[in-house]
């Protein structure tokens, strides 16, 4: 039986979950067949190893004209959001508001409801509630200034909404903390200029002032004059704050010789407005120094993917810049992705809008458009968006086989959900969807060398798949309360395709596992392994460079198994058993050692060495006899 040794603060010992579906919608050019927009994430820096903090940037690849233009969206950089559903084509409901949040992991829906109604917008200040579109294991509530979204293994993020009162139900806000589970917190300071960890660990955004004036016709603003200089920063540091410390809203001074790990942005003057008066490229070195170089290519908005003008609007007067190249790490010269783009014109009945064709109106979606192709090295993909399906309200996305995947049906009229996957055809096979607003696949058909797949839901968990003769199965509780969600979404049994069961409980102060129940062997054993943990605290340097305690996480203290015996209250009547017991480090809490203790009373030690970046730099093996871990 498996046995989980280790795992990271953020990525807790839980249940082993039945293996779910693969839905990836983007294809290996970076191209996501839902939209038809480009997807392009990059990692750039890390501090701390899994029980740490690392960052990440998404590329805006088709719209660069984000909110602060931001040229990068930074990891930790998320929001609570009122946006507009638009409606589909055949009309069948109106435009709605609905709030979104954000978080690193992704994103989920939620509906204004004031006295139990569904609401078309949050324009309100009544008593009012969330309720999830998607994913029904999600919760948003409003506690004092912050809306807090509760996710299914009960990790909380929280946003920030501000003092002013009485606060709208469409009042968003920055994320601000995520709390998981076994008490790991990750405190983010100012959109993402600090991130810090209880267990000592920091990213800082450093910044650059840029006041280079570029001239032009009319004059170009400075980066400093349009703000870009404050919202995107020159680097990225990661620290340890057990070694050194570093205020959250201010450029820090740190010691070269700790060489802390960065990474690096190279912009060009005069940010953001040069990039929508000529074609320009950025550059990113991450923390092994690797440069990776995105060019951008402003697209005239005046024009239909044929090259014709779209009246009323006028050529040379508004652009999109959209990325268009990502070269070979430390080599501009070489492309190893390119992506060409259209702009998106839809027919109308709106007045408001000038020009009159056959009865509609002919107007631009928006200044985003869509890919056309995409290539890398010698291989290229063609792509088409928004293609009327069988002269429906649906619309059908396709390209090119042997992507990953190469075609989308997109339904255009589900209540909630404009824009939910009706299936997809991808190199592993054809997967289906639901048609509701959480849209999870049902099956999984036409596999290369594989069967067919059926996929069932409890609570919108995973909690059985079908093959042909068998299915595999798992339990969970039936209902979720404030007191049980850090466990309500994990499984109590599960079923392999043997027909077979394996039991499971929870720590429910951490909702990490407490004990795994094995299926019996042929002797009738049913092989336990128990889990022990304990309340640890990291110290550190705050920001303000006192050292301080940090708040409590809940570590693996112990592990415990019976060989030849059935566990009895947590006893091995056979005297059969094995022990694990894990020691941690004070500062950043990273497992210094851990000893095996066998039926016979042997102890055999493990201890763990680590350098200031904590990466794990050595190990002593328990022949080396020793009587602790230095």
């Amino acid at each position: 039986m498996a046995v989980l040794a280790s795992a990271s603060l953020m990525q807790m010992a839980h249940s082993v979950e039945i293996e779910p579906p693969k839905t990836q919608l983007t294809d290996k050019y970076g191209v996501n067949l839902a939209n038809g927009q480009v997807s392009h994430s990059m990692d750039i820096v890390s501090i701390g190893g899994a029980e740490g903090l690392s960052d990440s940037i998404l590329v805006y690849g088709n719209e660069f004209n984000f909110i602060g233009y931001r040229g990068f969206n930074h990891k930790y950089f998320a929001l609570a959001k009122d946006i507009q559903l638009v409606p589909s084509a055949s009309g069948n409901f109106s435009p709605h508001n609905i709030m979104r949040v954000y978080g690193p992991g992704g994103s989920a829906d939620f509906a204004y409801y004031s006295n139990g109604v569904m609401q078309n917008n949050g324009d309100f200040t009544t008593p009012y509630t969330y309720a999830p579109l998607g994913d029904e294991r999600n919760i948003l509530e409003v506690v004092g200034n912050n809306l807090e979204w509760t996710q299914a293994d009960g990790t909380i993020l929280r946003f920030d909404r501000g003092p002013v009162t009485p606060k709208k139900a469409m009042s968003g806000g920055s994320l601000i903390s995520i709390e998981y589970p076994n008490g790991f917190m990750i405190k983010i300071t100012s959109l993402g200029m600090s991130v810090n960890t209880n267990t000592g660990f920091q990213l800082k955004q450093q910044f650059q002032g840029d006041n280079v004036f570029c001239s032009a016709n009319p004059a170009v603003r400075t980066s400093d004059a349009s703000s870009w200089s404050i919202r995107n920063p020159k680097e990225v540091v990661g620290i340890n704050a057990a070694i050194e410390y570093c205020s959250p809203t201010t450029n820090c001074t740190l010691s070269p010789s700790n060489n802390w790990p960065k990474a690096t942005f190279d912009w060009p003057h005069c940010m953001p407005d040069i990039m929508f008066r000529s074609n320009n490229q950025a550059g990113v070195t991450n923390a092994q120094g690797v440069t990776t170089t995105y060019k951008f290519t402003r697209y005239d908005l005046a024009y239909d993917e044929w090259g014709g003008v779209k009246l009323p609007y006028t050529p040379g007067t508004q652009f999109s810049p959209r990325l268009t190249g990502i070269s070979a790490p430390n080599n501009a010269a070489t492309n190893i992705l390119t992506y060409g783009y259209k702009n998106v014109f839809v027919l109308s009945d709106d007045p408001n809008y000038a020009l009159y064709t056959g009865g509609g109106v002919d107007y631009r979606l928006q200044t985003a458009g869509v890919v056309t192709g995409a290539s890398r090295g010698a291989t290229g993909n063609a792509y088409q968006f928004n293609r009327p399906y069988m002269g429906g309200p649906d619309s059908e996305n396709v390209g090119g086989q042997g992507a990953g995947v190469w075609y989308a049906r997109v339904l255009g009229m589900v209540q909630g959900a404009v824009g939910t996957i009706d299936y997809v055809d991808t190199d592993d096979g054809r997967i289906f969807f639901e048609h509701t607003p959480r849209n999870l696949p049902t099956s999984r058909i036409n596999r290369p060398a594989a069967q067919n797949e059926g996929y069932g839901y409890t609570r919108g968990n995973l909690s059985s798949i079908s093959y042909t003769g068998y299915y595999i199965a798992a339990e969970y509780p039936t209902s979720c309360t404030t007191t049980t969600r850090k466990t309500c979404n994990q499984a109590t049994r599960m079923r392999d395709a043997n027909g077979n069961w394996t039991d499971y409980t929870y720590h429910p102060q951490s909702g990490q596992i407490a004990t795994i129940t094995a299926p019996a062997n042929k002797h009738l054993v049913r092989a336990q392994t128990r889990f022990e943990y304990t309340p640890l605290s990291a110290h550190y340097y705050d920001t303000n460079g006192a050292w301080i305690t940090g708040s409590a996480i809940w570590m693996k203290a112990a592990e415990k198994y019976c060989i030849n015996s059935n566990a009895s209250s947590g006893v091995c009547p056979g005297g059969d058993e094995v022990v694990t017991n894990f020691e941690y480090t004070t500062n950043n809490l990273l497992l210094k050692g851990k000893t095996v203790t066998v039926p016979e009373g042997t102890v055999h030690r493990t201890c763990y060495q680590y350098d200031k970046y904590g990466n794990q730099i050595g190990v002593t093996t328990p022949n080396a006899n020793l009587g602790s871990c230095p």
